[in-house]
């Protein structure tokens, strides 16, 4: 398996750096060439002409599709119905072979091709949209972007198209939203399970950062929003957040595991963090949690609907997930972390079935400083700077909430408003002294 590169930015300025060391004496020529060769330092040129050559592709195929869509439509009404559907066709075909050809068959111009490839995509999404004119097919626009997602998706298994799996992610959110008043309770109930399907597989199969992170941020959005849908309110919001939690970090302490997976861990683990501070921060606040009793729970269940299916699902896995990952965290305070997301899915999906809401309220300011708590260990243990300010924003989000939700004078919020940016100076300061007193030993 290949050595993982650091970033260009740190290449570069070892690059810079390298005749320096060298001309003092610090390193010997032979050093300087076996860094050079280890860093690949050599290859920083081709690697930036690639990606500018990636950017002008890019923009130069979208400008491509814009033109070609806009002669077609300064003519459309001249166009026979047949004629029309052909050169749709036609562009959308002529586009993703010449790029596969070129990517894949030909392997002479693998950016242009791949640019041809997402260009055809595109072009598919803009047919569904004129073919549907052409027809005079009426429906919701959630159904156009979800069957272009899905043919994004279709490209990017068929062609380990990183872009295209990107494209239809960005697709599949905004067609979450855009049927919020149009599209039925069961089509958004199934979602967040059809995404699990169709995106982690490929997370797998192509190692991709970039859609492994693009899922994690649909799956953040889609479980509290589509959850809600059911007609929870503010239970159904927290519910599903707090489910992302346990699933996202169950599932980033499971990847850590193997070396190919590892990839997984830090990301899984960042919105896992992410969506169990959202959960258990609205839960802080008196007022919401007066609003935590679920709509339904005045009428029963009486028949097994299909939000309950997923939710049970969803459920099962996630602790399943968690109960499996408990012996693999490694680490103290990766355990403590994932116990922490575990409770805040009991105190969100469980507790407000039982308890008063000033009980919820405590439990989550709690829960709170326990995480940021755990957050300041794992930020001084990993002498990581990420999750140091991670946990000062999440402490003094919490500090300036219990301000603003109760009723002070001005004279106190005034002074918990300075406390808190001189905290934060000073908290910074200090770290920073740590980092340097850790990287001079």
């Amino acid at each position: 398996m290949a050595d993982k590169l650091p970033s260009a930015r740190f290449r570069r300025q070892l690059k810079e750096q390298l005749p320096l060391l060298q001309s003092e004496g610090l390193i010997s020529p032979q050093q300087t060439q076996a860094l050079s060769d280890r860093y690949r330092l050599t290859a920083l040129g081709s690697e930036a002409t690639n990606t500018l050559l990636m950017t002008i592709y890019t923009i130069g195929s979208v400008l491509i599709g814009i033109g070609v869509i806009s002669f077609v439509a300064a003519h459309w009404n001249d166009i026979g119905r047949d004629t029309k559907i052909i050169m749709l066709v036609s562009a959308m075909l002529a586009a993703h072979i010449a790029g596969f050809c070129l990517w894949r068959l030909h392997g002479g111009y693998p950016k242009l091709g791949h640019t041809l490839v997402l260009l055809g995509t595109l072009i598919f999404g803009a047919n569904i949209g004129l073919i549907a004119q052409i027809f005079h097919i009426s429906g919701n626009p959630e159904n156009a972007f979800m069957a272009w997602s899905l043919g994004a998706v279709v490209i990017a298994y068929a062609l380990r198209s990183v872009p295209n799996a990107v494209l239809a992610v960005v697709l599949a959110i905004i067609a979450v939203f855009a049927g919020a008043s149009h599209s039925p309770h069961y089509t958004h109930a199934w979602f967040p399970l059809a995404a699990i399907i169709l995106f982690v597989p490929f997370i797998y199969y192509t190692k991709s950062r970039w859609t492994l992170c693009s899922a994690l941020l649909l799956l953040t959005l889609a479980l509290p929003y589509t959850f809600a849908r059911k007609g929870g309110g503010e239970f159904s919001t927290v519910s599903g957040a707090s489910l992302a939690g346990v699933l996202f970090f169950a599932w980033g302490t499971l990847s850590r595991q193997k070396e190919r997976w590892s990839f997984i861990s830090p990301p899984a683990w960042t919105f896992g963090v992410i969506a169990a501070s959202f959960a258990l921060y609205l839960c802080s606040f008196f007022d919401f949690c007066r609003n935590l009793l679920p709509h339904w729970q005045m009428s029963p269940f009486t028949s097994f609907s299909t939000f309950s299916v997923v939710a049970v699902i969803l459920l099962i896995a996630a602790a399943a997930l968690w109960l499996f990952s408990l012996t693999k965290t490694g680490t103290i305070i990766v355990f403590l972390l994932q116990a922490a997301t575990a409770l805040t899915l009991i105190l969100a999906a469980a507790l407000p079935w039982f308890v008063q809401p000033y009980t919820i309220a405590f439990s989550a300011n709690l829960l709170l400083i326990l995480l940021i708590i755990l957050l300041f260990c794992a930020a001084f243990a990993c002498e990581d700077r990420r999750v140091f300010w991670a946990a000062v924003l999440l402490a003094a989000l919490l500090i300036l909430g219990r301000t603003i939700e109760y009723e002070t004078e001005l004279l106190i919020k005034a002074v918990i408003f300075t406390a808190c940016g001189v905290g934060i100076i000073v908290a910074g300061v200090l770290f920073e002294r740590f980092l340097k007193s850790r990287r001079a030993v």
